[in-house]
């Protein structure tokens, strides 16, 4: 806290604070989101393979009768595509005995010195 002063009034000071909120998720409990994990790994060196390992899951626990089946796409970001191999599934299904996925995307070593991002991107199949 941090006193004020200069007001024209004897005996008046200011408190300065900073405060702090917090704001609580209420969303609807039955509302399913679908989760991804974030991975890195290193690209390696000209014939190096490496792999990236992403893990899908529901936020809450399915119900026998639920199911989501979700299409999934690289989104490149700043490579050209020759770094990574194809996802080892292009298309999942949650259930209630499924609530987990494991998804790979081979990754291939060069001595290109690049940044290279990607997001794999969910879309649920109608």
């Amino acid at each position: 806290m941090e006193e004020k002063s200069g007001d024209s009034t004897p005996g008046v000071c200011f408190l300065v604070n900073a405060g702090e909120g917090t704001i609580d998720d209420n969303d609807d409990e039955t509302v399913l989101h679908v989760n991804i994990t974030s991975v890195n790994t290193v690209e390696g060196d000209l014939d190096d393979n490496n792999q990236l390992t992403f893990i899908i899951g529901a936020s809450r626990e399915l119900k026998d009768t639920e199911s989501v089946t979700l299409n999934l796409n690289i989104n490149d970001i700043s490579t050209d595509g020759s770094d990574y191999g194809f996802l080892s599934q292009d298309t999942i299904t949650l259930n209630s005995t499924n609530q987990y996925q494991t998804i790979t995307l081979d990754v291939f070593g060069d001595e290109v010195i690049a940044n290279n991002y990607l997001h794999v991107d969910m879309k649920e199949v109608a």
